[in-house]
């Protein structure tokens, strides 16, 4: 008798399907953005949003952001430097905003 392998989705798969749940997302990116203050912590976050991004369109995230695609690619690969209104603005887009919290 032979044994079936359980099949598994690849952890990357399966956290790019997590990004399309807002409640799932909520609660990563406030969870990234505990690291922010340091650089290894900004790109992770850039990255991150980068993916969010394609699993949402880039095309659709650029438009409605009003940000050129070619610029947002830019924007959140590990060595872009967003503008405040870019990073904002892709943000709202996804349907989250930001906030100020006292540590």
């Amino acid at each position: 008798m032979t044994k079936k392998r359980k099949r598994t989705v690849p952890h990357e798969d399966g956290l790019l399907e997590d990004f399309k749940d807002p409640k799932f997302l909520e609660a990563y990116l406030n969870d990234m953005l505990q690291d922010i203050h340091t650089i290894e912590g900004q790109q992770m976050f850039l990255i991150t949003l980068n993916r969010i991004a394609k699993v949402h369109g880039m095309s659709h995230t650029a438009e409605v952001s009003n940000v050129q695609r070619e610029s947002l690619y830019k924007a959140l690969s590990k060595k872009g430097n967003p503008r405040l209104s870019t990073f904002s603005s892709v943000l709202h887009t996804l349907g989250f905003g930001l906030q100020v919290k006292r540590i």
